[in-house]
């Protein structure tokens, strides 16, 4: 959904948190929940109801795609870090 340009709805579990972005801000990828099924709908809801956040959320969720979340990008701090520890 990142890379399709789509808004996200997500539960707020491990670190993913950090990629969503300040609420109601132009880096906003999507809306955080609650980790409960009552509170995730209620995020559902929230979104549909904002159709202007939409293509707003979308661009912010493609940029991370593009960015932070790109392969290349990934690939070069994990090998960076391994290098850090590589035995003479």
């Amino acid at each position: 959904y990142l890379a399709s340009g789509r808004p996200l709805v997500s539960n707020r579990v491990g670190d993913i948190g950090e990629y969503f972005g300040p609420q109601n801000s132009s880096e906003a990828i999507g809306i955080l929940s609650a980790p409960d099924a009552e509170e995730y709908g209620n995020a559902i809801a929230k979104l549909l109801d904002q159709p202007k956040l939409w293509p707003i959320m979308g661009a912010a969720a493609r940029r991370l795609a593009e960015t932070a979340l790109y392969w290349p990008t990934i690939t070069k701090k994990v090998e960076s870090f391994l290098l850090r520890y590589k035995k003479p």
